[in-house]
């Protein structure tokens, strides 16, 4: 059985020893306030790593009841947990992608050396459909200037090894923070990191290409294989909270 959400209004704390108990509580970061969104006015202008930017999905809107952050993290303390965002080619068109970002709320010190991506096609819910491409490479780091509800939040990119070629279709891809040099960085033991949805696609590009509610968490720390984020089992996420994820895509596209 999926394990309920614990909802909390900070950093969900979870101990090795409650872990060596019971199966863990899947946690997230939410707004506690009672703010509304307001409309934007943005420009288009995605995070200066999204470069050449094929996709971006938009800001997290910090001010809004509905912004979250959900886990998306490989640390000592919980292992190889991430969320993967939708991203649709249009029928008619060919892309090729060559690097990937997401943002990154960090309740610690925050300095990833590496991260790991992944693109996956046919995902549903409990099944990762086939995987295309996934690799540990290094990662490039860039403060967002956002704070929500005292996280800092930092955009994590990567290049891929190999430029990948994608067909019109829809496609789930990942890029999870790494912090497993224990000896070096206490944080790994303790951090917590949590991937930015976005309510209002502020700054998106292209950001109708992702397709709503279509967020899924990969964890077998929570006991959880490809979960939708919208469903009521794994989270108390509304429609909102759970509609689409701030992520980017780099590359090119052709008809």
């Amino acid at each position: 059985m999926k394990t309920t959400l614990f909802a909390a209004t900070l950093v969900v704390a979870l101990t090795l020893s409650a872990a060596a108990q019971k199966k863990p509580a899947v946690s997230r970061h939410l707004a506690g306030s009672d703010h509304q969104a307001a409309g934007w006015t943005g420009t288009a202008v995605p995070p200066a790593l999204c470069n050449p930017c094929l996709f971006y999905g938009g800001d997290i809107n910090t001010a809004d009841f509905n912004a979250a952050g959900m886990s998306e993290e490989n640390t000592l303390l919980i292992p190889n947990s991430a969320t993967y965002g939708n991203f649709n080619v249009p029928s008619g068109s060919t892309v090729t992608i060559t690097g990937m970002l997401v943002n990154i709320q960090a309740s610690a010190n925050f300095d990833p050396v590496t991260a790991t991506y992944d693109i996956r096609s046919g995902v549903t819910e409990g099944d990762g459909g086939t995987d295309i491409a996934t690799n540990t490479v290094t990662a490039t780091v860039a403060a967002t200037g956002r704070n929500f509800i005292g996280l800092n939040e930092y955009t994590v990119a990567v290049n891929l090894s190999t430029p990948v070629v994608l067909g019109p279709g829809a496609y789930w891809v990942a890029v999870t923070p790494t912090c497993t040099n224990g000896g070096l960085d206490g944080s790994c033991f303790e951090g917590r990191f949590f991937v930015s949805n976005t309510t209002t696609k502020a700054n998106n590009v292209h950001g109708g290409q992702e397709s709503e509610h279509q967020m899924y968490l990969n964890a077998a720390f929570f006991g959880l294989t490809f979960a939708n984020w919208c469903d009521a089992d794994v989270a108390d996420f509304n429609q909102a909270q759970c509609n689409s994820l701030s992520f980017g895509l780099m590359g090119s596209s052709s008809n």
